[in-house]
């Protein structure tokens, strides 16, 4: 029966801490074959121990295996070739490299020195581009919209048409630019609300005022005249200078009163039972009154105002006209008043 020879081994230790002087033993945690060598250890082991096998310590040739650290090889280590298109961690080896299309030495007189190359091409980091720069179309650039992307997400900065909420920061109280104002700022103005403003201002669409209205002088009020132009337009209520024709309202036959005669009322007291004057047949109307046709009134009456442009002095009085009113008939205060 053949003798077995067993060496020492580990499960648990990744590296043996003493060997002696040619003594072998194997990690099976590490899976590396160790050996003891020299003699000038503690107690007369080993100096050194050195793995001298295994597949952690070593390439294994056959399959698969991720290997650590650095590898440094005394001579070329030969590989295999990969397909051209390879794109992967393989090792590349010369014939992969040159599959490529790399420029060999012979070639190196197209290569540009770099004082040539900073004053033609740009650097691949941080380009500083002159002239105009065109970008193909649809390349994404880092950092870059597509003129279709931008429009979609973007406005533009002359006359955007705005969408959503827009926000801006808000200017300072009284701030008068071209700033654009957010509804902070305009509150911040102490602007009216509708609930304030209509207890407090007059809208401009039929406005109902009250208490006392003043218009500042000279003012140009639709519908209404100013003073001045009142003046030179207007006779004035009390003790008027009338010119041209003035007319009036005719009052009814025998009619004692302040109103104002008109030649109409004048002729038509012909039919007036009062007596009679002897001429065509006009009647005269008693004491209180006369009624005549101003023809036959004596050119010295100084009691009567002629029927062409007459000069009426005290307080001359005439009916109102209804509101509205728009004829040559007097115009009493009662009228006027009326016209507000």
């Amino acid at each position: 029966m053949a003798n077995t020879i067993r060496i020492k081994r580990s499960t648990a230790t990744s590296t043996p801490t003493t060997l002696q002087n040619a003594e072998l033993a194997y990690s099976e945690l590490s899976d590396k074959l160790f050996v003891g060598v020299g003699t000038g250890g503690a107690g007369g082991s080993a100096t050194t121990i050195m793995a001298i096998g295994g597949k952690g310590a070593f390439a294994d040739l056959t399959s698969a295996q991720t290997l650590a650290g650095v590898k440094t090889f005394s001579s070329s280590p030969v590989v295999p070739t990969v397909a051209s298109n390879d794109n992967s961690t393989n090792v590349a080896s010369t014939a992969f490299v040159k599959a490529q299309s790399y420029l060999v030495s012979a070639d190196l007189s197209s290569y540009l020195t770099s004082s040539i190359a900073a004053s033609t091409y740009a650097p691949l980091a941080s380009p500083t581009f002159t002239g105009t720069v065109t970008i193909p179309s649809g390349a994404s650039i880092s950092g870059y919209l597509t003129t279709s992307t931008a429009s979609s997400t973007y406005a533009p900065l002359a006359s955007p048409s705005l969408t959503g909420t827009p926000l801006s920061t808000t200017a300072s109280v009284d701030t008068n630019t071209t700033q654009i104002a957010t509804t902070a700022y305009v509150v911040g103005q102490g602007y009216l609300k509708s609930a304030t403003a209509s207890t407090t201002y007059a809208p401009l669409a039929s406005p109902t005022f009250t208490g006392t209205v003043t218009i500042p002088s000279g003012a140009s009020i639709s519908g209404y005249l100013t003073t001045s132009t009142a003046g030179t337009t207007y006779a004035p209520l009390a003790s008027p200078t009338l010119t041209g024709t003035p007319l009036s309202t005719t009052a009814a036959v025998s009619t004692n009163t302040t109103q104002i005669a008109t030649t109409a009322f004048v002729l038509g007291q012909g039919n007036s039972t009062a007596g009679t004057i002897g001429m065509n047949g006009v009647q005269a109307a008693g004491t209180s009154n006369l009624y005549a046709r101003a023809d036959h009134i004596h050119p010295t009456d100084t009691t009567l105002a002629p029927l062409a442009s007459p000069t009426l002095t005290g307080t001359p009085l005439s009916t109102p006209a209804a509101v509205d009113t728009i004829t040559t008939q007097f115009a009493t205060t009662a009228n006027v008043v009326g016209q507000s």
